[in-house]
C-alpha cells in the first residue's frame, strides 16, 4: 500500500502544508499569517482607509475575524510618527467592544466610562485559540500585541449618557411584539449607534469593523431578502460613504476580502484567545432561528462554503455590481 503523498505549502514549497486557506490553497502556518498581514496591509494602502495623523476605532467583538483585524491593524500601526517605517502608518488606535449581552435584557445597565479590566486573568498562552470572555481577548490581544502605551478596550452599553433615551434601548413590551427578524435588526443597530456615538467623542475618523467577506456575504443575503437591496452595493465596500457631518465618522471594512475561516486559522496559529458568542449573536428561543432572516442567510453561506469556497466571494462580486 503506497504511502500518501506529503503535500507542501504552494507559497514557500518547503514546508509541510497545514491548512487549505484562501479558496483550499495548501499553506503552512508562516505563509498563511504573512500573507494575510500583506494582504491587509495592500488594502489599507489601495483602498486609502487609513492616513497617516487618522484616529481609528476599532469595534472588536472578540470573535476570530475581529481579533484578526486588531492583530493586523496593531501590525501595520507605525507608533513614532518622527521615524517613518516602511509598510506602517503612523496613526491612532482606539478599541471598543459592545456588551452584545447587555442589550437584551431591560434595566441591565454595564458603565460605559470604564475600561476593561486590563489585568483579567488569562489563560495559557500555551494554548490554541481558546473560547473566553471578550474583554479578556481582547486586551489579551493588547497586551501581547500592542505597543506598551495602548490603552485597554472600553465597554460600551446603554444606557450612554450622551444618547437620549428614545434612541436607546427598545422597552420589554416593544421588544415583545418585535419579530426575531426586527429585533436582531434593532440589535445590531444599537451596536452601530454606540459605536459610532463613542467614536465622535473620541475625536476617531474612522471606525474599523472586522466583517470578514463570509459575514458580508450574509449580509448581503438577508438584506436582499428584506427587500433592502439597494442599499447593498454601498455595504460591501471598503470603505463606507462620507457622512455629510464631517464630524461623523466613516466606516471602513479592511477584513473584506478574508474569509471567517482564515481569519479562525491565523487565531489558532497564533494563539489568540477568541471570545464566545454574545448573547445577540445566538437566538434566545432556539425556534426563532427558523424565523430570523439573518440567521437564515448565515446558515445559507455557511452551507454554501461548505461544498463551494468561493461562495461568499462570489457573492460579494455579484453585490458589488448591483446598481
Amino acid at each position: 500500500m503506497q504511502t500518501p503523498a506529503r503535500r507542501f505549502c504552494t507559497k514557500c514549497r518547503h514546508l509541510p502544508a497545514e491548512v487549505a486557506a484562501n479558496q483550499n490553497e495548501p499553506l503552512c502556518r508562516q505563509c498563511l499569517v504573512s500573507g494575510m498581514l500583506s494582504r491587509f496591509r495592500n488594502v489599507i494602502r489601495l483602498q486609502q482607509l487609513i492616513q497617516p495623523g487618522d484616529k481609528v476605532l476599532a469595534a472588536a467583538s472578540g470573535g476570530a475575524a475581529s481579533q484578526a483585524m486588531l492583530y493586523c491593524l496593531l501590525q501595520i500601526q507605525n507608533t513614532n510618527p518622527e521615524r517613518p517605517d516602511r509598510g506602517k502608518v503612523s496613526f491612532n488606535l482606539a478599541v471598543a467592544h459592545v456588551d452584545g449581552d447587555a442589550l437584551l435584557a431591560e434595566g441591565r445597565n454595564v458603565s460605559s466610562s470604564g475600561a476593561c479590566n486590563g489585568h483579567a486573568t488569562v489563560q495559557s498562552s500555551n494554548s490554541a485559540a481558546t473560547w473566553t470572555s471578550a474583554e479578556t481577548a481582547i486586551n489579551s490581544l493588547l497586551r501581547s500585541h500592542g505597543p506598551a502605551n495602548q490603552s485597554p478596550c472600553h465597554v460600551l452599553s446603554l444606557p450612554f449618557p450622551s444618547i437620549s433615551p428614545d434612541r436607546g434601548q427598545a422597552d420589554a413590551s416593544q421588544q415583545a411584539s418585535m419579530d426575531p427578524t426586527s429585533l436582531s435588526d434593532s440589535r445590531h443597530e444599537q451596536r452601530d449607534q454606540l459605536l459610532r456615538e463613542y467614536a465622535r467623542l473620541q475625536g476617531c475618523n474612522r471606525i474599523a469593523m472586522g466583517y470578514s467577506s463570509t459575514r458580508l456575504a450574509i449580509l448581503t443575503i438577508a438584506e436582499a431578502a428584506k427587500g433592502f437591496g439597494a442599499d447593498i452595493p454601498a455595504s460591501v465596500q471598503y470603505l463606507g460613504p462620507r457622512e455629510q457631518d464631517a464630524s461623523r465618522p466613516v466606516i471602513m471594512r479592511p477584513m473584506r476580502d478574508i474569509t471567517a475561516k482564515d481569519a479562525a486559522f491565523l487565531c489558532h496559529f497564533l494563539k489568540l484567545h477568541v471570545a464566545a458568542p454574545s448573547g445577540s449573536q445566538k437566538p434566545s428561543n432556539p425556534a426563532a432561528s427558523h424565523r430570523d432572516i439573518n440567521l437564515l442567510a448565515m446558515e445559507f453561506v455557511n452551507g454554501l462554503q461548505a461544498t463551494m469556497p468561493s461562495g461568499a466571494s462570489a457573492i460579494l462580486r455579484t453585490a458589488s455590481k448591483l446598481q
